[in-house]
């Protein structure tokens, strides 16, 4: 994290705001294709339900954003793709590459970590391979032991849902025709059925993890409305309220919704 590191961004500590301010450095990304059909519009509904009440705390207010359709199914099988762009997106850690095939079907895929140049080619296979370019996708049933992989999916033809965030991937331990063992980035080694897809690589945008925001309202523009202490609050709004100074009146911390907290019970 040092200063010069071309993934990250710090700044000039000009304001109180600046000085601990770090970001990711997006300056290499490109955002000139606007493909139509892959785009979607989505309402803002404030972490509220369809009556209108708060379901989701600390949420509301930001930028306007576009949701832009992935395909996390790769089903597009043995027909070269190649890259166009590597985009930032609103609503996922991880950046995004927008890869056109030779028949003329375009979708945005995870980017990997590894720099996906314009005019490379990748592939979504469907049988055994000798070599792998990162981004490539296959089944578990074709991987070696050992491969980092992400968009791992729980059972065939579902599409990815494991190792999606920035910077993540999976393990493949071992296999055999029928079922293959992968430890998933939490630590916890999974089963899942040898014909699940998968990509390799790991998932782009590692350096996400040293983001800080540096000042409150870099948190409205993404959505983040504040959080505010139970200390801080009358009693009739949470059960840490009320009381002279920092005194709760109860011992055990309680959530707003008044259950324990933090007991072996």
């Amino acid at each position: 994290m040092s200063k010069n590191n071309k993934y990250l961004i710090k700044y000039n500590p000009l304001t109180p705001s600046l000085r601990h301010t770090c970001l990711v450095n997006k300056r290499y990304l490109n955002n000139n294709y606007k493909l139509n059909n892959l785009l979607v519009s989505i309402n803002k509904v404030s972490g509220r339900n369809n009556t209108g009440q708060i379901t989701v705390r600390h949420r509301g207010g930001g930028q306007k954003k576009i949701y832009r359709k992935i395909d996390h199914r790769r089903n597009l099988l043995n027909i070269p793709a190649s890259v166009y762009t590597i985009e930032y997106d609103s609503f996922r850690s991880s950046f995004i590459s927008l890869i056109c095939f030779i028949n003329g079907i375009y979708c945005y895929i995870l980017s990997t970590q590894f720099d996906l140049r314009r005019k490379l080619f990748i592939y979504n296979y469907n049988n055994k391979v000798s070599y792998y370019h990162t981004g490539d996708s296959n089944l578990l049933l074709f991987f070696t032991n050992g491969t980092l992989i992400h968009n791992v999916e729980p059972f065939p033809g579902k599409g990815g849902l494991f190792s999606k965030a920035a910077g993540t991937s999976s393990l493949l331990i071992n296999g055999d025709n029928k079922t293959t063992k992968i430890k998933i980035p939490s630590g916890r080694v999974i089963v899942l059925s040898s014909y699940c897809r998968a990509s390799v690589g790991k998932v782009s945008n590692e350096w996400y993890r040293y983001i800080n925001l540096g000042k409150a309202g870099r948190s409205r523009w993404l959505g983040i409305r504040p959080s505010v202490r139970g200390v801080a609050m009358n009693p009739i709004d949470h059960p840490h309220g009320g009381g002279e100074g920092k005194k709760t009146g109860r011992a055990s911390p309680y959530s707003v919704w008044g259950r324990m907290q933090k007991t072996k019970h």
